[in-house]
């Protein structure tokens, strides 16, 4: 979980340097990721159907239907 803390930092901090959003799956999923990723790590199918949805609705609401 460090290395997963550290990179999303770094990810932050590069849409920030870049005027992008930063759409913070990690977040949004910590409280329920111990059902979703089999390995600690890799999320299993339905942690990628989440993190889709929640990027799709991100997108939504950033750059409209």
């Amino acid at each position: 979980m460090e290395r997963i803390a550290y990179l999303h930092n770094e990810f932050q901090n590069i849409t920030q340097e870049k005027n992008v959003v930063f759409v913070d799956t990690c977040q949004i999923l910590s409280p329920v990721f111990k059902y979703l990723s089999g390995d600690g790590i890799h999320l299993n199918a339905d942690g990628q159907r989440m993190i889709a949805l929640i990027i799709q609705e991100n997108l939504k609401f950033h750059i409209g239907n």
